[in-house]
């Protein structure tokens, strides 16, 4: 039995699964914000394991009203369902000393901020900010778009679909309207 025992082990060893030894990091999710490259940015709290279960300091919550802070480290995913004032448990490496590298799809909900004000701005914060990006997004979209064609779109098909004699007529009257 041990020798199936070790070689399940080697196996999960090789695989990577090392669950029994991973190190547990728990963060505050604080918000959203955009690196040099325009790129999006989830910024977390890290707090330490004394503080996952009890009150978060407050220049931990400080450093998460900035963004920005020795404690705050950003990732390009939002790991899990967490929302601002959450805080999560991650899984990193044992070897790992802070939340740099961490298994994001090990994320969990812990619990939230007792500071309820807070994490409503930074909910108002983030919403702010994923809205801006849309209107963003959006506007780009629109800049490309040329509207008087798309407005004139179903006179053109009607022109198309017209017999030679009353392509004429409707030429005659679109110069007539536009000279008007």
């Amino acid at each position: 039995m041990t020798t199936e025992k070790a070689a399940a082990e080697e196996v999960a060893a090789r695989n990577g699964a090392q669950t029994d030894q991973r190190k547990t990091f728990y963060l505050v999710f604080a918000g959203l914000w955009l690196n040099d490259k325009g790129q999006r940015r989830h910024a977390f709290v890290h707090i330490p394991d004394d503080q996952a279960n009890g009150e978060v300091a407050e220049d931990l919550l400080q450093q998460g009203d900035q963004l920005y802070g020795d404690a705050v480290f950003s990732w390009g995913e939002r790991m899990g369902l967490a929302n601002p004032g959450c805080i999560i448990a991650v899984q990193a490496p044992p070897e790992v000393e802070k939340p740099t590298t961490l298994y994001p799809k090990s994320a969990s909900f812990h619990r939230r901020i007792s500071d309820s004000d807070r994490a409503t701005k930074w909910r108002a914060r983030y919403d702010a900010k994923v809205n801006a990006l849309a209107d963003k997004k959006r506007q780009e979209t629109d800049r490309s778009r040329n509207l008087v064609y798309e407005a004139l779109e179903p006179l053109r098909q009607a022109y198309r679909d017209a017999r030679p004699a009353e392509k004429r007529a409707m030429l005659a009257d679109f110069l007539r309207f536009i000279m008007s």
